[in-house]
């Protein structure tokens, strides 16, 4: 066989075994001249060797075969590398942004912790203002009365204990004061119930005293 048939033998066994590995020499000789446009048993009528050259070339071609499939294994087996170490770096980026998220949840609920003591310890002391200065505020009524009580003259008498009579002067004129009085935290505290008579008024009160008493006798 001239080198110009054998390189296209070659290569034309080679494609067509790849395709029909499950193939027998005398079943792709027949592939070949079906290609080539031959009639059956044209071709090994030209070439008697044909079949000794496949079986010698088979071994070849197997073991290209076999060389490719490893080929394709090892790629395989490459790439199956890579997408794993893929994998690795996107899981390793994910649990890196997870614990990133986390830890900035956690900063922003100690922050909000940190807030709410602030707010609780703001509220807390505004109370103790507030109750200080409420305190400060009872001091200064209780100083207030306990100064009106020292300022104000003791009763002429009483006609009962919610009833003190007082005979004051308010600018030059004399008065005789008559009033209802109530009592809170033991501090005396005039009501608008009572009345107030000046020094004329009063000497007109004394001239009825006869009938007054007169007429209480009568509707007693």
């Amino acid at each position: 066989m001239n080198q110009f048939f054998e390189s296209f033998f070659s290569q034309k066994i080679q494609t067509l075994y790849k395709e029909n590995s499950n193939f027998d020499e005398t079943q792709l000789f027949r592939l070949m001249e079906k290609d080539l446009g031959f009639k059956n048993g044209d071709l090994e009528n030209c070439f008697g060797d044909f079949k000794a050259y496949f079986k010698e070339n088979k071994h070849l071609i197997e073991k290209e075969n076999e060389k490719e499939n490893q080929n394709e294994k090892e790629n395989q087996k490459e790439n199956e590398k890579e997408n794993q170490k893929e994998n690795q770096k996107e899981n390793q980026k994910e649990n890196q942004n997870e614990k990133e998220n986390q830890k900035e949840k956690e900063n922003q609920n100690q922050n909000e912790n940190q807030n709410e003591n602030q707010n609780e310890k703001e509220n807390q002391k505004e109370n103790e203002n507030q109750k200080e200065k409420e305190n400060q505020n009872q001091n200064e009524n209780q100083n207030e009365n306990q100064n009106q009580n020292q300022n104000q003259p003791k009763p002429l008498f009483e006609l009962d204990s919610t009833m003190p009579i007082y005979v004051n002067q308010y600018q030059g004129s004399t008065y005789l004061d008559l009033r209802k009085y109530y009592s809170v935290d033991n501090q005396l505290r005039p009501t608008k119930k009572g009345i107030t008579l000046n020094k004329n008024q009063w000497e007109k009160l004394k001239k009825f005293k006869k009938k007054i008493q007169k007429k209480i006798d009568k509707l007693k």
